[in-house]
C-alpha cells in the first residue's frame, strides 16, 4: 500500500517501516511520499521478506555470517533522520544461548542509543 494512502490520505501523519528491505523504502517511500516515514533495519544480508519467510525456516537470517553491522552502521549515520529502530527477530533453538538478530540489535542499539 502506498505511504499516503495509509498515511496523509487516511489522516495519519506518520508511518514506520518494519518489513522492506531500506534501499527499496527509500526510493519508494521516503523520496515520493508527503506522509512522514521512518524505519526499522535490519543488518542481516539475506533478510528475504516472502510470503513463507523462507530465510527464517532455513534459519538464514539468523545466522551470525550474515549479519552485517558495519552496513548497518551506514544506513544509520546515512539516513539518521529516518532510521529510528532496528528489527530483531530473537529467534532461539533448544540448547542455544544466543540470538545474532538479538545481540546484533543490542550492540547497535548501546552505540545509537539516545543519539540525534
Amino acid at each position: 500500500m502506498p505511504a499516503d494512502e495509509a498515511g496523509i490520505r487516511s489522516g495519519v501523519t506518520t508511518v514506520v517501516e518494519a518489513g522492506i528491505t531500506f534501499p527499496a523504502f527509500c526510493a519508494t517511500v521516503v523520496s515520493t511520499a508527503q506522509t512522514r516515514a521512518y524505519a526499522f533495519i535490519d543488518p542481516s544480508l539475506l533478510y528475504i521478506a516472502t510470503a513463507d519467510f523462507i530465510a527464517h525456516r532455513l534459519r538464514l537470517a539468523v545466522d551470525w555470517k550474515n549479519q552485517d553491522l558495519d552496513r548497518a552502521r551506514a544506513v544509520i549515520e546515512t539516513h539518521r533522520q529516518v532510521v529510528v529502530g532496528r528489527k530483531a527477530r530473537p529467534t532461539l533453538k533448544l540448547g542455544e544461548r544466543e540470538s545474532p538478530t538479538l545481540t546484533s540489535a543490542l550492540i547497535l542499539g548501546e552505540e545509537y542509543a539516545c543519539r540525534s
